[in-house]
């Protein structure tokens, strides 16, 4: 869904989130499927690409949004 309303510009990312999805789910519902360190921290920075980027996009959308600080 966010790739229908963010647009092609964010399908990289987005498809690379739900990568990171699927990697937590089996490494929580099946632990022989582990994590490295710095695959966690390229999770985190890419999260964080993502949600830089997504209020980019919607404070472009939407001029009230600059009144929040998120």
């Amino acid at each position: 869904m966010a790739g229908v309303i963010l647009g092609e510009e964010f399908k990289e990312l987005i498809e690379i989130i739900d990568r990171y999805r699927i990697k937590r789910n089996k490494a929580i519902y099946q632990p022989a499927a582990f994590i490295s360190k710095s695959e966690a921290e390229g999770i985190l920075e890419t999260a964080k690409e993502y949600w830089q980027a997504a209020k980019k996009y919607l404070k472009e959308k939407s001029s009230q949004l600059e009144l929040f600080d998120f």
